[in-house]
């Protein structure tokens, strides 16, 4: 039952939202059916899950119309009415305090001739845009629409403003319409070298081969565009992710340097963008002996979190967020503040996974502070069934077998985990390759500890230059501690 629509759309509310879906229900501007809030009433014990034995539309029946004979026509229009209207509701939540609906305001005001509300609302919204949207996102598209309600306000009232310009106008439709351009052709070019889009027609692709950007910058910048610096900054930022020059460290340096200028300026939503386009660039880029750079990796990921713009608007982290700081902090050996953050930032992330991660986490910390034994036994208390977890996990406890001696056993578990990687269709492509790069190295190393005379050296020139392959730094140092 619980495949009814009105029960998947409450089964997304939260506990706020379903709360103040039953004033919703309860307003007679929305609802005027006295059965369909009973409905309501006779269901809502049931969510979020929407499942009983007793939850059938006989049950439900007899509540609504006891004593009458079941009609199952009846109930079905009720749910469908108590479908649209929890439909209906998904448009009007957060609707209130959003750009959207002031925006509806000030067009209502202006075609009713209220000038003096205009006047207010206007000035209120374009603040508030100025401060809380996103400046490369929304911002500019805002003060487009911002602007054209106020040219028609002016044109109504034949009202010229002083130092009118079309830049006003055209200015920040530019300004969204690049910096969205300059975003997708980043995109793109992460899906070409992954063969998704390579040889394809694209738009944006298109744009960027015919316009001589680099000289509209600069005729931004001789004619003291308001938005010359944020183009700037992006046009960098994307010159550094094509790299068409090959000169990436020096791209990156210029980067930066306009990164650390502007990010302050920004706004957080602004701020959270530009930081992980940012460590993006550093995750595809370096490489595991460019200290300089994984430096700048933690550093940013430290700012993240004392800025707190790594949390959504929720107060939550995304589990996406929350590995990449953890993991930039362990590639410079900075344990301290990792275990820091694990032990203070876990509850952070969702509920069902946040034992999983913390366990996983806590196993690659101990075994960095080298108690390969902890680390086996925090091992042991994941039972996360993603398989890229289990991968993960799996290689954690070939390490510490091989720190610890532990040859015998480092076999047996390279062997399940090449097996593994063999049966599981999900670990395919990069990732599939990477497992297979660190099962030939370390058995390698393993078979060297083991007692072999071969000389191992020419492997390790080998590995330096291989560039898909996980734990290269771990590899790298038994390598040298071996060779």
């Amino acid at each position: 039952m619980n495949q009814i629509k009105a029960f998947r759309i409450l089964s997304t509310l939260s506990k706020e939202e379903f709360a103040e879906f039953d004033r919703f229900i309860n307003s007679p501007f929305f609802n005027r059916s006295k059965d369909l809030t009973k409905l309501f009433y006779a269901v809502n014990k049931y969510y979020p899950i929407f499942e009983s034995p007793k939850l059938t539309n006989e049950n439900i029946y007899k509540k609504l119309y006891p004593g009458k004979t079941f009609n199952e026509g009846t109930i079905r229009n009720l749910f469908t009415d108590l479908g649209n209207l929890a439909e209906r509701f998904l448009g009007f939540i957060n609707h209130e305090g959003s750009f959207d609906f002031g925006l509806k305001l000030l067009s209502e005001t202006n075609a009713r001739y209220l000038d003096k509300e205009f006047n207010k609302n206007y000035n209120n919204l374009y603040d508030e845009n100025e401060l809380i949207e996103d400046s490369f996102y929304k911002k500019n598209l805002n003060k487009y629409h911002l602007v054209t309600e106020l040219d028609l306000f002016n044109d109504r009232r034949k009202i010229k403003p002083k130092n009118y310009s079309r830049n006003n106008l055209n200015e920040p439709l530019f300004a969204f319409f690049f910096a969205e351009f300059i975003f997708e052709h980043s995109s793109y070019i992460a899906r070409v070298s992954s063969n998704e889009q390579s040889g394809k027609y694209d738009i944006v692709k298109l744009f960027f081969d015919c316009v001589d950007v680099a000289k509209l910058i600069s005729g931004l910048k001789k004619n003291n565009s308001p938005h010359y610096k944020d183009i700037e900054l992006y046009y960098s930022f994307f010159l550094t992710t094509q790299n068409k020059d090959g000169n990436f460290f020096f791209n990156f340096e210029r980067s930066y340097k306009l990164f650390k200028e502007r990010i302050d300026k920004m706004t957080k939503q602004a701020q959270y963008r530009m930081y992980i386009w940012l460590r993006n660039l550093i995750n595809t880029h370096a490489k595991i002996d460019d200290k300089e750079l994984l430096q700048v990796l933690f550093q940013t990921g430290k700012e993240m979190v004392a800025k707190e713009i790594a949390l959504d608007e929720t107060g939550k982290m995304s589990a996406f967020v929350f590995v990449n700081l953890i993991h930039g902090a362990i590639l410079v050996k900075e344990l301290d503040w990792a275990s820091d953050f694990l032990e203070n930032k876990i509850n952070l992330i969702a509920e069902d996974a946040k034992s999983d991660f913390y366990n996983y986490y806590k196993a690659k910390i101990l075994s960095r502070q080298k108690k390969y034994i902890e680390s086996n036994e925090a091992l042991l208390k994941i039972d996360k069934e993603d398989i890229l977890f289990k991968i993960d996990s799996k290689v954690l406890r070939m390490i510490n077998y091989f720190e610890l001696g532990f040859t015998e056993a480092g076999f047996s578990q390279a062997e399940t985990l090449k097996q593994y990687n063999i049966r599981n269709e999900t670990a395919n492509g990069i990732y599939r390759e990477k497992c297979t790069n660190f099962l030939k190295y370390y058995l390698i190393l393993l078979k060297k500890k083991s007692g072999a005379e071969d000389d191992i050296s020419h492997f390790k020139k080998e590995l330096l230059d291989c560039a898909i392959i996980r734990n290269k730094d771990w590899l790298l140092e038994k390598f040298e501690e071996l060779s």
